[in-house]
């Protein structure tokens, strides 16, 4: 009882509380180091979001109770408003995909089991490649469905990246972005995002892209490119002469437009005066090459350029038709023990569908990314 008073009152500050880890503790170190180089700099730009920008009881709050986590052995998380903002938008938003903030949204519906290893129900002709597949084992040797093993896993890659000069440049380029939400956030009654992935799920792309090694790399929803730095960054690391081609349908901020000045949730957004994947540091550019339209138009003629494929990644819509028909669009090009990895596995059922369908085995990396191993 006491338990949930004490959990249900740091959410009213706008904060959620998780234990603090290895990798908790090492990206902290990195922030403090960054902010101390944008500083120095002149820069306003500080690493952070403030989930509640201006609310000065949020902010005490976290000053007098942040500490006293840390020496428990835990810490506070900004809790995003449009999680609060979404339980207004409608249960089903396209056919078959369900909005996660909803009352009514059950992991069952589509079937989203965090840590699993999905099995192959109907074999197929690519079953004995996908059994077989490098990083499927890989998966299953470091023991990724446990949290404590999985953040030792991205705590080494992080270390790795500790003192990379093209790491330094994507911190600092980040930590600009985010100064521009907090002040966008504050001038606009909507409420705005980058439409990003977070430093731990960058974390676990660079990861995968380490461990199997890919040539070519496809990507679609770059936004403002946390996931493209990753990528690239690790595709720098295996020295193989990596390339990454992307498909992005970028949302370039205008504050004179009537349309970013509704009371409404913005899911993505780039600072005006930048496009598709800017916050890739300039080291990184060679091989990577962004092209701006829709997916249904664009990603055929990608993956035609790209010749063959081993890995692709979706992060564009992820409506349950939309996601089905990437899926599908990928799949002849891709390499035997290619990987597809889709982001946001929550909203639909597509990702396991698919994989079961193709006889492929899958893998959910804790609720939010998924792996299919071909």
């Amino acid at each position: 009882m006491l338990k949930s008073c004490v959990l249900s009152t740091i959410r009213t500050f706008g904060y959620d509380v998780r234990k603090q880890t290895q990798l908790s503790k090492l990206l902290a170190v990195h922030e403090k180091a960054i902010r101390g180089e944008v500083r120095d700099s002149g820069s306003n730009s500080s690493p952070g979001v403030a989930p509640y920008p201006g609310h000065l009881g949020s902010r005490l709050f976290r000053l007098l109770v942040a500490p006293i986590l840390r020496m428990k052995g835990f810490e506070l998380i900004p809790r995003p408003r449009y999680l609060l903002s979404t339980e207004e938008q409608p249960y089903e938003t396209a056919p078959r995909t369900y909005n996660p903030a909803s009352p009514r949204y059950s992991l069952d519906l589509v079937k989203n089991r965090p840590g699993q290893i999905y099995p192959v129900n109907v074999p197929t002709d690519l079953t004995e490649s996908s059994r077989t597949n490098p990083l499927l084992a890989k998966v299953r040797a470091e023991g990724l469905d446990d949290p404590e093993h999985l953040s030792e896993v991205l705590r080494q890659c992080a270390e790795e990246l500790e003192g990379d000069p093209d790491y330094r440049n994507f911190r600092i380029k980040h930590a600009e972005l985010e100064s521009f939400i907090r002040k966008v956030n504050a001038a606009q009654p909507g409420e705005f995002h980058p439409g990003s992935v977070s430093l731990q799920e960058g974390l676990f792309l660079y990861w995968i892209v380490r461990s199997q090694r890919p040539k070519v790399v496809v990507q679609t929803g770059t936004s403002n490119g946390v996931s493209c730095a990753f990528i690239a960054l690790a595709l720098k690391k295996n020295r193989d002469e990596g390339m990454l081609l992307a498909v992005d349908l970028p949302y370039i901020y205008d504050p004179d437009d009537p349309f970013y000045q509704q009371p409404v949730v913005y899911g993505v957004l780039i600072p005006p005066g930048k496009g598709s994947g800017w916050l890739v540091p300039d080291g990184l550019q060679h091989g990577f090459d962004v092209v701006n339209g829709d997916a249904k138009e664009l990603l055929p003629e990608v993956l035609e350029k790209a010749g063959k494929v081993d890995m692709f990644y979706h992060d564009s819509d992820h409506s349950y038709d939309h996601l089905m028909f990437e899926l599908e669009c990928a799949l002849p090009y891709m390499n035997p023990h290619g990987v597809i990895v889709v982001d946001d596995i929550g909203w639909t059922s597509a990702t396991w569908d698919f994989a079961e369908r193709i006889g492929c085995y899958g893998h959910n990396q804790d609720g939010k990314q998924g792996l299919i191993f071909l």
